[in-house]
């Protein structure tokens, strides 16, 4: 009997783990999905493009912060890789980019400052 537990327990585990593993393949479909409609809706030069994609990293960084706040000073943040889908300086630039590096590739991993 105790082996046969031990076999459903298994197998109760990698059904789990391919659950799982089906749900984040979904959900970065999702995100990749979503990623290609507003790359088709904004071209690559728009601010708009920018606010779009970075949108969900804002809402992941107030919920990082909101959980490590709510565990009163257990939990630490960790912060996640962002993106920047137009350079960080906004003022004159030329299809999201500074006048002088016209050929920068974007998006670019956003600089912690």
């Amino acid at each position: 009997m105790a082996v046969y537990a031990e076999v459903k327990a298994s197998k109760e585990k990698l059904i789990q783990a391919d659950t799982e593993q089906k749900e984040t393949k979904i959900q970065e479909r999702a995100a990749a999905d979503e990623q290609a409609a507003v790359y088709r809706r904004f071209p690559e030069w728009s601010p708009q493009r920018h606010m779009f994609m970075d949108a969900p990293q804002r809402q992941a960084v107030r919920d990082l912060l909101g959980l490590a706040t709510a565990l009163d000073n257990k939990g630490v943040m960790v912060m996640p890789k962002l993106w920047c889908h137009c350079d960080r300086y906004w003022g004159f630039l030329r299809k999201c980019r500074f006048p002088y590096v016209p050929n920068m590739a974007l998006p670019s991993p956003a600089v912690a400052e």
